[in-house]
């Protein structure tokens, strides 16, 4: 900077002021000389120091990097420095505000231009003191600068003589911060600075929009408060680092979000060591944590799936030696052993395969079949069972691409096995049935051309071409063998069916392949996806030329029928199966409803059925049908009676038109009987149930139909299903000659002894009894009413073991007294013998005494006698 730039004019030059005062004392006396002398050093001595003021300030001037300019009072820049030189790019010495402002292009942060008023310098011209305002300028190669402004006014004896106008340029710094605002709010997780007492300064852009929060809504608020808390969290990671000035973290849920968050805080100290920021970093881990809980979830239930799989699962070691290296707990209910047993011996696996399968097994090992491919293969369990299992199989490679193990899933498939070979077995019955139809099955699209998919065989005898030629339109379209006249009813019928997802009849002419005119009855039925949408149709369709021309040659006879219905006495009555009207009805209608004719024949159906509107239209459209010929009814007669009736409807077709013809036969009487019946059914089942004596019923080839609880007691038998079946001729206990009169049809009345070892010996029936019981039993046939063929056998069983035994024990009592007779009677008779040989007085005491105590034995052998001849009647009369 020039030198002269740097000088106030206003200063007088030191040299200047000595001249001055030479001159003057030359000019004035001595007195006033030394006045002025002493005036002139002060000011001499001010002007010396404000040159070194001066020097001082020029040296700031040159050596800031800022750039400063100097203007007068009147807005002339009377001072700049080279800072400004370089910040400008031209020459702003001597030019007004105005000028200054424009070749510097100043303008405001939004591109505003600044105007000289309200510039910095204009402000500070006012007596404002201006500090850090924020301004744009062009620089010398015409690129932005951003700048920091500040102005302060300079007074010179309480009066303002300019301004000084400082620049600072601060583009890296506004840069660098748009660069940091940029990626502090570009972070994905949610970072903020606080302050100790949680007040928030401000957070990124994240916080704002999972909060849907501006920044003035948050600034200022405890960060608790903006997720609705009344007071900091319990656990609190910013409480944390506050207190220990050390980084702080935790994870928590927060319902408020609904979010699992990790919350750090950092703490920000001051020169003093005070924490005087915090900044959070809060870090989503919901996602995490759900991932962590299905993680431990999934552990879980695959700890419970293998300790509760009924499947078998394993991993086979195939290097160094072929071994189980785990097997599932279900290997003991799947293959009879532990998986201790199969973990201990490497062979147990193959071993167990049945030995007619060990070749697929083997051909697996060798590699000519894919071990990725299921495998069916019998095996032979622990106890000898053998059980169709099917492997999966998946194998294990290591890094170099070696087999080196296999894991996989055995799994019973012995009831599968078994349904497919059931399911062959049926296909085979199936496609014989198929093949001696007299019509044809079929399946087909639901389009306008019926394309068929599958024919059976019948289709050649029906329409004259084989099934082939119809199987998707190859010769010719099911659809164009239905007669012209027929085509847009057959599409009616089968759409309706379609649409109420009911099977659906109809009958409809064909055109053969020689050109022959059949009849033919179809019925069928919708075949639906999971979204109630047709995939195809399936059904039978049969020839009924014959019943058709019948049914015609029945129309022609209208007038013989009409003979008939108006002379029977049965109940008759022709429905309209559209509408219920009724059409006709016959003379014995009248008679039974109490309705006369005319009236009769201007009522509906549902007058008369106590059925509501739709359930009566319903049966209607199944008589209509012929899927149902016989119905039981309530008709409501002309005094209001009810009264049961059974109705036979038929299709009768008059002229053209197909009606109802229903006879109606009034049962009111038979189910009054029936309902008597059922009562003493149900007594009688009482008495069944209830009875203490065993109940047994049997069909009419000796089969166990039914045993009542007693039965059960009796026979030691926890499970009545277990039971039914067991065939009553194949009872051990059953003596043969009862046998033979049972089936002769006699009804046998005995009583035995039942041996339960002979039961279980033969396992015919699982018995928690043991031992011989007594058993009265008696066994009745029931027949039906007038048949000589038996429906059945009725068994009453009672034990009477305890009466046998007591009956026994009875018998021994008595045969012992016998036998003491018989040893009291023989001393007798010696003692009166020598008593008849010896003269003494006592002789004729002695005979009296023997003679007493022969009378208490021949009572003794009397009773026995008696005893016995019960026992003989008892047995007679089968009662022990």
């Amino acid at each position: 900077m020039r030198r002269s730039q740097l000088h106030s004019p206003d200063t007088p030059a030191e040299d200047d002021l000595e001249g001055l005062l030479a001159t003057v004392r030359k000019a004035i006396g001595p007195e006033v000389s030394s006045r002025l002398a002493a005036a002139f050093d002060d000011l001499i001595q001010q002007n010396r120091e404000s040159k070194e003021r001066a020097a001082i300030a020029d040296a700031v001037l040159v050596g800031t990097a800022c750039g400063v300019i100097v203007f007068d009072g009147g807005g002339r820049a009377v001072r700049i420095n080279a800072g400004t030189e370089a910040m400008a790019g031209s020459d702003l010495g001597g030019r007004e505000i105005g000028e200054v402002l424009r070749l510097l292009n100043l303008r405001h942060p939004d591109g505003r231009p600044v105007g000289q008023h309200d510039s910095p310098a204009g402000r500070a011209l006012r007596g404002e003191i201006v500090e850090g305002c924020r301004l744009d300028l062009t620089g010398r190669s015409g690129e932005t600068v951003h700048a920091l402004v500040s102005a302060f006014p300079v007074t010179k004896n309480g009066v303002r003589s300019g301004a000084v106008v400082i620049i600072q340029d601060v583009t890296e710094e506004v840069q660098a911060k748009t660069l940091l605002e940029g990626m502090f709010d570009a972070l994905g997780d949610i970072v903020g600075i606080m302050t100790p007492d949680h007040t928030l300064i401000r957070y990124n852009r994240a916080c704002y929009e999972m909060l849907g929060m501006t920044p003035e809504e948050v600034r200022g608020k405890k960060c608790y408060q903006i997720i609705g808390r009344e007071s900091p969290c319990t656990i609190c990671a910013t409480e944390t680092a506050v207190r220990t000035r050390e980084p702080a973290m935790i994870e928590r849920w927060f319902p408020e979000l609904g979010m699992y968050l990790e919350c750090r805080s950092t703490p920000v100290l001051s020169e003093s060591g005070e924490v005087e920021f915090i900044i959070e970093h809060l870090h989503d881990v919901t996602e995490q944590k759900c991932a962590e809980e299905e993680l431990r979830k999934s552990k879980e239930q695959l700890e419970l799936l293998l300790r509760s799989a009924r499947d078998l699962i394993y991993r086979i070691e195939l290097v160094p030696t072929h071994r189980f290296s785990y097997v599932s707990p279900s290997a003991t209910p799947l293959t009879g052993y532990t998986p201790e047993e199969m973990l201990a011996d490497p062979g147990l696996g193959y071993a167990m395969v049945h030995p007619g399968d060990r070749s697929r097994l083997d051909a697996v090992c060798r590699g000519e079949t894919p071990i990725e491919q299921p495998l069916m293969l019998r095996l032979v369990k622990k106890g000898g069972t053998i059980i169709w299992i099917e492997l999966l199989n998946t194998p294990v490679y290591d890094p170099a691409g070696n087999l080196v193990a296999i894991e996989g899933i055995a799994r019973d498939v012995t009831d599968r096995q078994r349904a497919r070979e059931a399911l062959e077995r049926s296909e085979q019955r199936l496609a014989t049935l198929l093949s001696n139809l007299q019509g044809m099955a079929y399946r087909c699209r639901n389009d306008p051309d019926w394309t068929m998919e599958f024919l059976s065989e019948g289709a050649l005898d029906l329409t004259g071409y084989a099934p082939g030629e119809i199987i998707e339109n190859r010769r010719v379209a099911y659809g164009d063998l239905i007669h012209p006249d027929d085509r847009e009813m057959v599409w009616e019928e089968v759409q309706a069916g379609l649409s109420t997802h009911m099977p659906f009849q109809v009958i409809y002419r064909i055109i053969t392949a020689d050109r022959g005119e059949r009849w033919v009855w179809e019925q069928g039925r919708g075949i639906f996806d999971t979204e109630s949408r047709v995939v195809a149709i399936e059904g039978y369709i049969t020839d009924i030329t014959d019943r058709i021309l019948a049914e015609q040659a029945l129309a022609e006879s209208e007038e013989r029928y009409r003979s008939i219905f108006t002379t029977s006495h049965a109940v008759m009555l022709i429905l309209d199966p559209e509408t219920g009207d009724i059409v006709d009805a016959n003379p014995a209608a009248s008679v039974y409803y109490g309705y006369p004719h005319d009236v009769l024949t201007e009522m509906t159906i549902t007058e008369i059925n106590t059925l509501d509107k739709d359930a009566a239209y319903a049966e209607m459209q199944k008589a209509r049908t012929g899927e149902k010929r016989h119905f039981a009814f309530r008709h409501r007669l002309a005094d209001g009676e009810i009264r049961d009736v059974d109705v036979y409807s038929g299709i009768v077709v008059i002229h053209g038109k197909r009606f109802l013809h229903s006879i109606v036969h009034d049962v009111t009487d038979r189910r009054r009987v029936e309902d008597a019946l059922r009562e003493s059914e149900e007594r009688f089942r009482s008495i069944f149930t209830e009875s203490p004596i065993a109940i047994e019923s049997y069909d009419a080839d000796g089969k166990l139909v039914d045993i009542n609880p007693a039965g059960l007691r009796m026979f030691g038998i926890l499970d009545r299903d277990k039971i039914v079946g067991f065939n009553l001729f194949a009872d051990p206990n059953l003596p043969e000659a009862e046998r033979v009169r049972l089936e002769r049809g006699e009804t046998v009345h005995y009583t035995a002894e039942f041996d339960f070892e002979k039961v279980k010996g033969q396992n015919l029936y699982r018995t928690q009894k043991s031992g011989v019981r007594h058993l009265d039993v008696l066994i009745t046939r029931t027949d039906h009413s007038g048949g000589n063929a038996p429906h059945g056998y009725l068994a009453l069983v009672q034990d009477i073991t305890d009466r046998v035994r007591a009956i026994n024990r009875i018998e021994q009592n008595m045969e012992q007294f016998a036998i003491l007779g018989d040893h009291v009677r023989q001393p007798l008779q010696v003692i009166l013998g020598v008593s008849s040989l010896v003269d003494d007085p006592l002789t004729g005491k002695i005979t009296a005494e023997v003679e007493r105590i022969n009378g208490y034995i021949k009572q003794l052998d009397q009773g026995w006698i008696e005893s016995r001849k019960i026992r003989e009647f008892l047995r007679r009369n089968e009662m022990i």
